[in-house]
């Protein structure tokens, strides 16, 4: 995340934000809105929630773009 500024992890209930400096206004609106849009999805699939998500906010495009690994960040 070169260029980001300094790195910052937040947490929500579900996510771990990962952002830097300079996206901390999408963090914040993750932050806000996150754990309530992905309780309802699981509501409407039918599906409870029991594991934590890593989120990375970039402003380097298709640097992560919706990839989920299973392994440490």
């Amino acid at each position: 995340m070169a260029g980001a500024g300094k790195l910052r992890f937040t947490q929500t209930k579900y996510f771990d934000l990962i952002y830097g400096e300079k996206n901390l206004a999408s963090a914040n609106i993750l932050y806000e809105n996150a754990d309530a849009i992905f309780e309802e999805l699981a509501a409407e699939y039918g599906v409870e929630p029991s594991f934590r998500l890593p989120v990375v906010i970039t402003a380097t495009v298709e640097q992560f773009n919706a990839y989920y690994a299973n392994s440490p960040y």
